[in-house]
């Protein structure tokens, strides 16, 4: 099933044009593209947090006299490099200054506020970024180069809905939710709800044809949406949908001509399909007396009625809510009752491949014609199942039937009742059918491929679910990453422009160089300034750099180790500090560097020329040569 799994775009239309939008990819590449959202979230967070920062700090700053809370404030929102860093400075910020009392650390609240919101909020935005993938679950697209319908293999499929039905139908199945089991999580639902289930229903037939209430039943399965309940893909107004509604009773009583099958007039439905169905007990021993209405232990046998095949009308899902359904009737009355709501005649409904010309008509023909292929009557249901369809045989062993509740024939009814739901399901899924060994050739003679490029559309947009692929929203990565992108960029981009602002305009002067100013790198600056002699250039900028390139600035005084300071350094340290810096420039590079008198360097011929007086003159080789030397072998 794996290798018809469309890879790349399609839209899911039960998220419309634009939301639907799908990406499908292997679990594999799911996976890392969900891990690589995630990362991109994280610096999106810290790009738009370094951007609120800007702003706050223009904000907040003044000329005017501030207190030391506030400039540390202002510090703090130019430094942090991340949500979580400033959220932690400004804790701490609020902590050392708690002995001063509230008025001095209340500014700090609505900062403080502020920034355990946004650190909270991109949290859970991070957290939740797999549901780019999850919004649209296990969905995908199958299609395949095959998609046909097969006239055989009704057996199979009369067994494979049987067991779906047992697995995904029944309500004793272990499992709180029996949709999400394994088994039951290849259909786009897992199993079709059913709308009305009256075990006391009016008599279908004349009264007297009806033992008593218990005699009946009543199922309704509601409408049956081709694309929300069945996966076949498309938009509101290509859709259709099918409704099924059958009443059951049990008698003793029958009269009539079998073959042909003429029943008495009790019996007669006009507008629907009627099946005699019998229980024969062939020699089955009961365990105990039954007194169900139609596993009556004391009798040879008993016959059910079974209107309608059952009763069922077609909706185009074009027209308003019910407006465009055809007439509830038998199988071939409902089909041909709602031919001209999809633009059909009744020579295009002839037992002969139908062609119709009509887009409408050619999804309800291919739609007909690959539910006749499963089982999705009581008829097929028993023709292909037999006995095996009956949910006493779960209670049957070695031809003895154990006990059984007294409405045994009820559950039988709503057993047959999920296996036509599970053919009605597994109807759509032409295109896996022809993936799992169909397209041998031997089976060309039984395969009716699509004749239109309607009904080959309407076979190639069906969805089911696939635990070995992920889908995601295409729209929903695309406005992560664009948004994403753009938070980035900005965030590179605000304060070039401020700059060029600042430098043409002198906008907002006082502003701007508080902000450069409170840098790390510029406060740096300022301490070493005031401390020392040193000169500095680029002070308008984010790095600043001494305008000499051995400069000795001001060390750390740890005299008091509860109070450091920086000390400018003495002349004398400021001399040894030079003199160290001289030796420790390789002799070799030194050397190299010379250049010939033509202007040429000449590195051997240099090295050559020193050596004999480099020798006498170094005492340590770790130490570079002397400016007397370098007078000589400039000279040279």
């Amino acid at each position: 099933m794996d290798n018809t799994v469309y890879l790349g775009l399609w839209t899911n239309w039960s998220r419309g044009a634009i939301f639907g939008v799908t990406l499908t990819t292997t679990k594999s590449y799911g996976n890392l593209l969900i891990s690589f959202t995630a990362v991109f979230i994280a610096l999106v967070t810290t790009r738009l947090w370094r951007i609120l920062c800007l702003l706050l700090h223009r904000c907040y700053s003044t000329g005017e006299p501030r207190g030391a809370v506030h400039h540390q404030r202002q510090v703090v929102l130019r430094n942090s490099a991340s949500p979580e860093a400033g959220l932690f400075d400004i804790v701490r910020l609020g902590w050392a200054w708690r002995s001063s009392g509230p008025r001095r650390i209340i500014g700090l609240l609505p900062l403080l506020l502020f920034a355990f919101i946004y650190l909270v909020g991109f949290t859970v935005v991070g957290g939740f970024s797999s549901s780019i993938s999850t919004a649209v679950s296990d969905e995908v697209l199958v299609r395949s180069t095959t998609c046909d319908i097969l006239g055989r293999f009704a057996a199979e499929k009369s067994n494979n809905a049987a067991n779906y039905g047992q697995q995904c139908y029944n309500t004793s199945s272990s499992g709180s939710d029996r949709s999400r089991t394994s088994a039951c999580n290849i259909f786009i639902r897992g199993n079709l709800p059913t709308a009305v289930i009256n075990y006391a229903s009016d008599c279908p037939f004349e009264q007297k044809i009806c033992r008593d209430a218990r005699s009946t039943i009543y199922l309704d399965s509601g409408y049956i949406d081709s694309h929300n309940d069945l996966g076949s893909n498309a938009p509101e107004s290509a859709r259709i949908a099918v409704r099924y509604r059958c009443s059951l009773i049990t008698s003793n009583t029958f009269n009539g001509t079998i073959f042909p099958f003429t029943p008495i007039s009790e019996l007669a439905r006009p507008d629907g399909d009627l099946t005699l169905i019998f229980l024969s007990g062939n020699r089955v021993r009961f365990a105990q007396k039954m007194d169900d209405s139609w596993y009556r232990a004391t009798q040879p046998y008993s016959g059910a009625y079974y209107p309608g095949g059952p009763l069922r009308d077609w909706c185009n899902k074009a027209y308003p809510k019910e407006a465009g359904c055809g007439p509830l009737a038998s199988q071939g009355d409902a089909i041909y009752g709602a031919a001209p709501l999809f633009n059909l005649t009744n020579e295009d409904l002839e037992p002969s491949r139908p062609s119709p010309s009509s887009a409408p008509g050619a999804r309800l023909t291919w739609f007909w014609v690959s539910m006749l292929q499963h089982p999705t009557t009581v008829r097929a249901v028993l023709t292909f199942s037999g006995v095996k369809s009956l949910a006493s045989q779960t209670r049957f062993r070695d031809g003895i039937q154990f006990a059984l509740p007294e409405n045994q024939w009820q559950l039988d009814v709503i057993n047959w009742w999920n296996i036509i739901l599970a053919g009605v399901q597994a109807s759509c899924i032409l295109a896996v059918d022809a993936a799992q060994g169909f397209s041998d050739p031997e089976f060309l003679s039984i395969r009716t491929p699509p004749l239109t490029n309607e009904a080959q559309r309407f076979c190639n947009n069906q969805k089911i679910r696939s635990s070995a692929h992920t889908s995601f929203s295409f729209f929903g990565l695309a406005f992560t990453f664009i948004v994403g992108a753009l938070i980035i960029a900005a965030s590179y981009s605000i304060e070039p422009v401020l700059v060029c602002l600042h430098n043409r305009k002198k906008y907002k002067t006082y502003s701007h160089l508080e902000w450069i100013s409170n840098g790390n790198l510029q406060l740096h600056r300022l301490a070493h300034e005031e401390s020392g002699e040193t000169t500095w250039q680029n002070c308008d900028e984010e790095i600043p750099v001494t305008t000499a390139f051995d400069d000795s600035l001001a060390r750390l005084d740890i005299t008091n180790p509860s109070h450091p300071t920086l000390q400018r350094p003495t002349k004398q340290e400021v001399a040894n500090n030079t003199q160290e810096d001289t030796h420790n420039t390789s002799d070799e590079e030194r050397i190299n560097s010379f250049e010939n008198p033509d202007g040429s360097s000449d590195a051997a011929t240099n090295v050559s020329t020193v050596t004999p007086q480099l020798e006498p003159e170094i005492e340590d080789a770790s130490h570079f040569i002397s400016p007397s030397l370098f007078t000589t072998v400039r000279s040279a």
